[in-house]
């Protein structure tokens, strides 16, 4: 088994793309068709020279068939959220509350921080929220969170590293 910090895989050693099972060469071929790509067009390594997938993916293939699950609800989201690309990537962002924040962007960093750090919404953000982004907004905001908090607790939990930059 691996250690933390001596491959891409963290505390779980990479799966070699001609050792999966069936169910996992489908969501494998399923990720090199969708994730791939996409992770590799924003800038993000997803798999080893010799193809073995890396970051959440790695995790991923270990439970196939929820991973698989994940990935439509996050095609869905993608797809039919009501929320803008700038208000998506706020409410995703870690840390300090930018500055440089709209009111709109404003309600949407406290609303997904304070859901991610306490568990709680306070019913006069909860009220903000739905006037600002009616009750699908919201719900759309809380499965963007959900989503995000998944693929930090594979990464986490498994401790795994980010590749080196790219040369």
């Amino acid at each position: 088994m691996a250690t933390f910090g001596d491959n891409l895989g963290g505390r779980l050693p990479l799966l070699n793309p001609d050792d999966l099972k069936s169910d996992q060469k489908k969501l494998y071929n399923q990720l090199q068709d969708t994730m791939v790509p996409w992770a590799k067009k924003s800038g993000f390594q997803a798999q080893t020279f010799d193809e073995k997938l890396i970051g959440p993916f790695n995790a991923m293939l270990r439970s196939p068939d929820i991973a698989a699950a994940l990935l439509k609800v996050t095609a869905a989201e993608g797809e039919y959220t009501a929320l803008t690309e700038r208000v998506r990537q706020v409410a995703l962002a870690a840390g300090q509350k930018p500055a440089s924040l709209s009111a709109d962007e404003a309600v949407a960093y406290d609303f997904t921080h304070r859901l991610a750090t306490t568990h709680q919404v306070d019913a006069q953000l909860y009220e903000q929220a739905i006037v600002t982004f009616g009750e699908k907004g919201v719900v759309d905001m809380i499965v963007l969170a959900g989503q995000y908090m998944t693929i930090s607790g594979l990464l986490n939990t498994f401790a795994v590293p980010a590749p080196a930059p790219q040369q």
